[in-house]
């Protein structure tokens, strides 16, 4: 699955949005209580997709993704296409999963 699909897939599925006023931010408050599991690889991954538009993904990678999880990327995603960082902040932000 491509990273377009995954993303949207991924916005199709969640129930909430993250109401944190900056997204990255609340994705970097998830990634130090996450960080070493599952679903805080999963999330260093969407944030290096959404900062290079690259990203392969299985359909099952969606499964690893529960609530709060889905809520943190889907205001990522609403981040991305509003134009709310520049290109220069996204790449800051970008780390790939070990």
């Amino acid at each position: 699955m491509n990273a377009a699909a995954f993303l949207a897939a991924i916005r199709s599925r969640a129930k909430t949005i993250s109401t944190h006023p900056d997204p990255l931010v609340g994705a970097l408050t998830f990634l130090e209580e996450h960080g070493d599991t599952g679903e805080g690889r999963m999330l260093r991954r969407i944030i290096d997709t959404l900062a290079s538009g690259k990203g392969d993904y299985a359909e099952s990678d969606l499964y690893l993704l529960r609530d709060k999880m889905l809520a943190v990327v889907v205001a990522l995603i609403e981040a991305r296409e509003r134009g709310f960082y520049s290109e220069e902040e996204w790449r800051r932000w970008r780390k790939p999963a070990p």
